[in-house]
């Protein structure tokens, strides 16, 4: 027989040697948890444009963006007329009011793009601004 050890292992006797354990096990489960989370919720918010638009279901799993509309006097004051302008304006300012589009069905029956509320965007670092040309009709805002 074996006698047992006079001493505790060295992960319990120095816990430097389980921190690195510790850490990468709860940065995995943060980042586990997180996208379950996300993932179903991205099947909810996208409940309108399921219902309407036959596209495959992974689509929706990637879409987390929000779509605005500004016209070319709203593009001008921002200082340019790209996605540049809007991207450097929102990190000039802190924060920009714009209106959210969202897809809608419009009387004939066609899909549209349509103002859908008045929303402040605010600066963040993983906010990202891209071009979007939509090819629904698209409706003013006031």
């Amino acid at each position: 027989m074996r006698a047992p050890p006079d001493r505790p292992p060295r992960a319990v006797a120095d816990p430097r040697g389980f921190i690195p354990y510790l850490t990468s096990g709860l940065i995995l489960w943060g980042y586990l948890t997180s996208s379950i989370v996300e993932g179903g919720n991205a099947f909810t918010n996208a409940e309108g444009y399921i219902k309407q638009i036959s596209l495959p279901i992974y689509v929706y799993v990637f879409r987390s963006f929000v779509t605005i509309g500004l016209n070319a006097n709203e593009l001008s004051a921002l200082g340019g007329n790209d996605a540049g302008a809007v991207a450097k304006a929102l990190k000039d300012k802190g924060t920009l009011a714009v209106w959210q589009y969202a897809t809608r069905k419009a009387a004939n029956g066609d899909l549209e793009q349509a103002p859908r509320a008045k929303i402040g965007l605010m600066a963040q670092d993983s906010l990202r601004v891209e071009p979007y040309a939509s090819p629904l009709k698209v409706l003013p805002h006031e």
